[in-house]
């Protein structure tokens, strides 16, 4: 004889997870049986029971403290509760404050090197005319005998320096436009629109005296950066607890009330002979 079935399974379980570490779940198992063993009470059959489920953990998983840090479903070194979740979301949020302060420096040392350039380009282009004044002198000198032409070559040579200083000052690597298209990269302004910034703003030069001791004490309690690191402290620490609370045995209360069924009917209570 060839045994011949067919089976199905179906189970739905509705659990929630308590603070102290217990489970509770409500849970309903259907099991369908049907095929050609003999001695049985019906051809087809539906077994099927609704259970009730706390699991309380009595040691390793109970408290508070444990499940506040540890989270549901974590790992020996893997933690994912709320309080390390907080401590993440501090973390993230002293990342971003860290961002917006380099962004600001960008921006600012940006402006004061393009402010710098301009300075720079104003005091060759000076340099430049100083030279070609010097150099038409001479040149005129030479031409009605009175000059020598070393002199006049020396003066085109100096001349031709501050030429190539004005151009280097004002589209080399580090000239003008450079620093002006990093203003406006950092800005998220346009990289051309017909336009070309000039600071207003002169530097101030005023003396400034600072406070050290005070600005010592803001720097430890307001900087991102030891902010940053006591947060990553903190959580080293809740997971040293959580790690520790970890050495204890596997301990669990378990109650189960289960109510069970048996027939060839899936819903009603009507059963058929073999």
């Amino acid at each position: 004889t060839v045994s011949q079935g067919t089976t199905g399974n179906f189970q739905a379980e509705l659990s929630k997870r308590s603070a102290q570490g217990g489970r509770f779940a409500l849970r309903q198992v259907t099991i369908y049986d049907n095929n050609n063993r003999p001695f049985r009470a019906f051809t087809s059959d539906f077994t099927g029971w609704v259970e009730a489920e706390w699991r309380q953990p009595l040691m390793r998983g109970a408290g508070t403290t444990y499940n506040r840090i540890a989270g549901p479903n974590s790992f020996l070194g893997q933690y994912n509760g709320v309080l390390i979740a907080r401590v993440n979301e501090d973390v993230a949020l002293a990342d971003f404050e860290a961002s917006v302060i380099r962004l600001v420096n960008d921006v600012e040392q940006a402006y004061w090197d393009l402010s710098t350039s301009y300075r720079i380009l104003e005091a060759t282009l000076k340099g430049r005319e100083s030279a070609l004044q010097t150099f038409q002198y001479q040149e005129v000198r030479l031409r009605v005998g009175a000059g020598r032409s070393d002199e006049e070559a020396q003066a085109q040579s100096q001349f031709y320096q501050f030429q190539a200083q004005v151009e280097s000052a004002l589209s080399g690597p580090q000239g003008l436009y450079a620093r002006e298209q990093l203003l406006r990269y950092l800005l998220g302004m346009p990289p051309a629109d017909g336009r070309l910034i000039r600071p207003t703003t002169p530097p101030s030069d005023v003396r400034v005296v600072f406070d050290w001791d005070s600005a010592l004490s803001q720097s430890l309690s307001r900087r991102v950066e030891i902010r940053r690191q006591r947060f990553n402290v903190k959580r080293r620490e809740m997971e040293l607890v959580a790690a520790r609370l970890n050495r204890r045995p596997q301990l669990d209360f378990l109650g189960t009330y289960r109510v069970r069924g048996l027939g060839d009917n899936l819903i009603g209570g009507r059963d058929g002979g073999p």
